[in-house]
């Protein structure tokens, strides 16, 4: 089930991008967006042990992502350079790994290991 709703996040970064101006909106991309998110929607109702909690969840947690995303694009288009989301995560992601890391050693480590 998690796979199948992630399979939204270019809709929602694209959402996003709208909403903040980055992107510009074509009816094209908003059709193909659009009927991602309906067979999202027809395999969330198939789904035996659908939870709305757990759904609510999982929707929330990709609109921050998406919006977190968006925002990073943002940031690096006003230094000058011209990248989209998903290439900023090949840099972003190792210093998000040394910044969680370090907590990670101190609170979870022992339990793990």
């Amino acid at each position: 089930f998690l796979n199948m709703t992630k399979s939204l996040m270019p809709g929602l970064v694209y959402i996003c991008g709208i909403l903040l101006s980055i992107e510009s909106f074509n009816l094209f991309q908003a059709c193909n967006m659009a009927l991602i998110a309906f067979g999202v929607v027809v395999c969330a109702f198939g789904e035996v042990n659908l939870h709305p909690l757990g759904l609510t969840l999982q929707l929330s947690a990709l609109s921050f992502e998406a919006a977190r995303l968006t925002l990073v694009q943002i940031l690096i288009k006003s230094k000058g350079i011209t990248m989209n989301p998903i290439q900023s995560l090949y840099y972003i992601s190792p210093a998000c790994f040394v910044c969680l890391f370090i907590p990670w050693t101190q609170i979870e480590a022992s339990r793990v290991l």
